[in-house]
């Protein structure tokens, strides 16, 4: 671990979920430059993962700091998902670790793993720890729209997600104008969950399927944070 992010991290918290979403995690979330801001590490005793964070430190208490990493997993989930609609979302597994005055967690934590899924998944074309950083500092909308998709997202995350597109972009008129936009099922993706968080009984739009629905959400705000 750089000793950058050990120097200046007070808290640790313990997360879980699918191994392949925690190791990419781990490698997506570990340069230096950004690891102060959050970092997914493997642990060499239990907890078996950990989130390291410098946003943590000023806080009071411990539901204070779940409250904060929730937050901040809520950013992290949505970024994994752009990456593949498949992520599984990692979660808060429950404790939370004070760094000792020498330095150590009680565990030694170890670098970041090797990426065991980085044949099957597509390169991202977006840097993911620099979204992360955008999202967590100052940029409301673009939180919100990967705080809308960072659970594997139902119909009306999907469509609250396009709306907070629309805003980041001025309106959905201008959302539609942008040169990125085109060919992409924007307009019929947000009839599509329209309909289906409504429940109306009329045939729906398209005929999209929540699967597909998933992937378009990721393949949109793929394309906008890469024009953004």
């Amino acid at each position: 671990m750089s000793e950058i992010i050990r120097a200046n991290t007070i808290w640790a918290v313990s997360v879980e979920g699918d191994e392949n979403d925690l190791l990419a995690a781990s490698q997506y979330f570990s340069e230096v430059a950004d690891g102060r801001i959050m970092q997914i590490s493997m642990n060499a005793g239990a907890p078996r993962w950990v989130m390291i964070s410098e946003r943590l430190g000023s806080l009071a208490d411990e539901f204070e700091i779940a409250s904060e990493a929730q937050a901040i997993l809520n950013v992290m989930n949505g970024v994994l998902f752009v990456d593949d609609h498949r992520s599984v979302p990692i979660r808060l597994a429950g404790s939370i670790h004070k760094r000792a005055a020498n330095g150590n967690w009680g565990v030694a934590i170890l670098a970041p793993a090797a990426h065991a899924r980085m044949e099957s998944r597509r390169g991202v074309p977006v840097e993911q720890t620099a979204v992360l950083a955008r999202a967590l500092n100052g940029a409301d909308d673009l939180r919100k729209v990967l705080a809308c998709i960072a659970n594997q997202p139902g119909w009306f995350e999907v469509y609250i997600a396009i709306e907070y597109l629309a805003k980041m972009f001025g309106g959905e008129h201008n959302l539609l104008k942008q040169a990125w936009a085109t060919g992409l099922p924007i307009k019929l993706l947000k009839e599509s969950a329209n309909f289906h968080r409504h429940a109306k009984a009329y045939d729906p739009p398209g005929r999209l399927s929540l699967a597909q629905a998933q992937r378009s959400a990721a393949e949109i705000v793929r394309a906008a944070l890469k024009a953004a």
